[in-house]
């Protein structure tokens, strides 16, 4: 993961969110750096820094692991207050003394975004798993979410690529036609159709679900271009600078690509009744804090324990009547 400082990538600044039953109106302020120089609300930034600024069980801090474990509706607006839309629907401009941007975020797609990154997320965590011990079922389900959470993607790309074209834009960064979606929906049912190609003949030794998923992966991250760029200092790789403009889907997708080169920081929590993705500080952690580490441990001795237990506290209830009994007689 580069140390080098990319150019901001943020939507705006001075989000402001309006909150209305189907949709978001968001609107920011550009140019985004501060009078003091400070740059705000940059996602690619927080996470390159997050281990800096270490704590003991932050990694639940990262901005992407954070979208990704946004379950509720407050959660993702609070995402869209801190860092702007993810997937735009429509966007307008409007140029006075600065420049503001206004779009319209339907929660509806929010939701569906958050759903096909934590579906990646979760073949991710899969995918570094040893061959053994990858749970088979979980990729194919991971492979069916992200195929169906991407049907609307073509659609959205002729509209933004339409809106680019109408106001003299460069063409998206980014590019998911369907014949992105057809080869989606090969590996699907490749993962689907021979899960576990051991023990087939070696024409198929590429159609096992672990292999589907990584192929998965790749055609995700690989949606959304990065470039090299510039500074003045260094060059780096980011994604491209104009590729925000309808969301911050391109950064978070480019996250996800260091996190997939980089394997092994990202896991799934241990605690069954928490399953929320969090950042590895350390190797061998299996849960995000440690009251859920806690938490766990308890569950796992009372299923082991629980039923001895639960027979000497009836026994030393009865114990108990019985002396009871016989101090009345």
């Amino acid at each position: 993961m580069t140390t080098n400082r990319p150019l901001p990538n943020i939507w705006a600044s001075d989000i402001k969110v309006e909150v209305y039953p189907d949709f978001l109106r968001v609107s920011g302020v550009l140019p985004f750096i501060s009078k003091e120089g400070r740059v705000d609300r940059d996602l690619f930034t927080e996470y390159l820094d997050w281990p800096r600024h270490w704590e003991k069980r932050g990694g639940l801090r990262s901005p992407h692991i954070q979208f990704a474990n946004s379950v509720t509706d407050a959660q993702l607006v609070a995402f869209v207050r801190t860092f702007g839309p993810v997937a735009a629907n429509s966007l307008e401009e409007v140029v006075s003394d600065s420049w503001t941007i206004t779009c319209l975020q339907s929660l509806e797609v929010l939701r569906r975004e958050r759903r096909i990154y934590a579906a990646a997320m979760g073949l991710l965590t899969e995918l570094e798993k040893e061959k053994s011990t990858s749970d088979l079922e979980t990729i194919q389900c991971c492979i069916d979410q992200i195929c169906d959470g991407c049907e609307c993607w073509p659609r959205e790309w002729r509209n933004e690529a339409e809106w680019r074209s109408s106001h003299g834009q460069h063409p998206p960064n980014w590019r998911f036609d369907t014949r992105e979606l057809e080869k989606l929906h090969r590996w699907r049912w490749s993962a689907n159709k021979c899960p576990n190609p051991k023990g087939f003949p070696d024409g198929l030794s590429h159609s096992g679900a672990i292999y589907c998923g990584h192929n998965v992966l790749c055609s995700l991250v690989n949606t959304f271009i990065p470039e090299v760029q510039y500074a003045g200092i260094a060059a780096y790789e980011a994604p491209a600078w104009d590729s925000r403009l309808f969301g911050m889907r391109p950064v978070l997708y480019y996250i996800l690509r260091q996190d997939y080169l980089r394997r092994g920081g990202i896991r799934l929590c241990a605690n069954v009744l928490c399953n929320k993705f969090f950042s590895v500080e350390r190797g061998g952690q299996r849960f995000c804090t440690d009251d859920c580490s806690r938490k766990q441990r308890q569950r796992e001795y009372w299923v082991l324990h629980g039923a001895t237990l639960r027979r000497k506290r009836l026994a030393a209830r009865r114990v108990r009547i019985q002396k009871g009994r016989k101090k009345v007689q």
